[in-house]
């Protein structure tokens, strides 16, 4: 179960927490929304929790100006998949399911697509993570704008491992800092 989920602007040094709302009960669905008031774009968490199948699905919108990006991170039982619209992502095809409990430490790949042209006035990313459980203790997802645009996701288990992922391709944002989730 998430118990608190934080957004940390490096540069600002401004942060914001939200906890989880149980108000479909705590055998049903629990959820987090989260603006991002004090950045220099709207920004918009959206946590979805089915905790009988140790689900969770998280959701960042960022807007700025006429460009959007949306980033999903999605855990349920086991399997790691990437997609996009529902499509298979170039690149990763034969590792939409991998086995998280073998002793290797898991890739985290991120799917992107990316907008052209301006006049559809949007871009964005996707990402999905399956895990066999949610005791991973911290899950962390940073954008910077160092070396171009850089997503880096973070797993810590509770051992202090440490995994990283990162892509060096941009997302067209003006974004630096890092959003983490805390699992029960």
């Amino acid at each position: 179960m998430i118990r608190r989920a934080v957004w940390e602007h490096r540069e600002q040094k401004l942060s914001e927490s939200c906890l989880i709302n149980t108000e479909y009960g705590i055998s049903g669905k629990g959820y987090i929304v989260c603006t991002y008031k004090n950045a220099p774009f709207g920004m918009r968490y959206e946590f979805l929790s089915d905790f009988s199948l140790q689900r969770l699905i998280f959701r960042a919108e960022l807007h700025k100006e006429d460009r959007s990006a949306r980033l999903f991170l999605g855990m349920t039982d086991g399997s790691l998949y990437g997609h996009i619209d529902g499509k298979p992502v170039e690149g990763i095809k034969g590792l939409d399911s991998i086995d998280l409990s073998s002793s290797l430490f898991p890739k985290f790949i991120i799917a992107r697509k990316f907008s052209t042209e301006q006049t559809e006035r949007r871009s964005f990313g996707v990402l999905h993570i399956d895990l066999p459980s949610l005791k991973i203790g911290r899950l962390t997802l940073e954008v910077s704008r160092l070396d171009r645009h850089r997503y880096l996701l973070e797993k810590s288990d509770q051992s202090g491992g440490k995994i990283l992922e990162t892509s060096s391709h941009g997302i067209p944002l003006s974004l630096d800092g890092w959003l983490s989730a805390d699992f029960q």
